[in-house]
């Protein structure tokens, strides 16, 4: 992972693709920008534009985006016939944006669960209170454990030994990613390897302060 001025000297978060070029043409460095995101839930589709001017509101010194998206989601009945739920995505110029969001969202989502589930046991099946804080409307955070280099890997197609395009973004400084599905052949990539051994107590693992390294192969 790596974090990057664009144009505007925003700071973005990408990754760096270390790559071979086909025919022996050598290697090279791609950086791909893409911004991190996780899903939340809002109790009632009902709320999701009134959620999405709090939220903003509340994290606008994150510089979120957010948006309704319809994604699977495998809590819902019959998800299997293609059903969607629409959730609000919150999408981060960097990483440390993100993390930042889930620390200050989680703990209302939290204390939302609760009440939810106090107000459905002494409800028995009553009419909902109408809403005076649109926080109180979210319920989940999904997808924010997903690390970030396996969020752009998933999303843009960047396998471990296919090959790939990469053309340069308008930037200067990045490039955009396209998977060659139908190029099988394998690469040939030159590998060094090497392996430290080192002294330890029995059943341990080496420790810096007491063991030394006694042999490099």
């Amino acid at each position: 992972p790596t974090t990057l001025p664009n144009a505007e000297g925003v700071n973005k978060a990408g990754i760096d693709c270390y790559c071979i070029s086909p025919g022996g043409g050598g290697t090279f460095k791609a950086t791909v920008l893409y911004d991190p995101y996780f899903y939340v839930r809002v109790s009632d589709p009902k709320y999701l534009q009134d959620a999405t001017v709090v939220l903003g509101r509340k994290l606008e010194d994150l510089g979120v985006t957010i948006e309704a998206k319809d994604v699977e989601d495998l809590e819902l009945e019959n998800h299997l016939s293609g059903k969607q739920r629409r959730l609000l995505k919150l999408s981060f110029s960097t990483v440390s944006d993100l993390v930042e969001c889930k620390v200050r969202l989680k703990p209302i989502i939290e204390k939302n669960r609760a009440r939810l589930a106090m107000q459905e046991a002494y409800s028995a099946g009553g009419a909902k209170s109408e809403v005076d804080d649109f926080l109180e409307t979210l319920v989940d955070l999904r997808e924010y454990d997903v690390p970030y280099v396996m969020r752009v890997s998933i999303d843009l197609d960047l396998r471990v030994g296919s090959w790939s395009i990469f053309t340069p973004a308008n930037d200067g400084i990045s490039c955009t990613p396209e998977w060659q599905r139908d190029r099988i052949e394998a690469a040939e990539p030159r590998i060094l390897a090497f392996d430290i051994e080192c002294t330890k107590a029995p059943l341990k693992f080496p420790q810096p302060d007491n063991d030394q390294v006694f042999m490099i192969s």
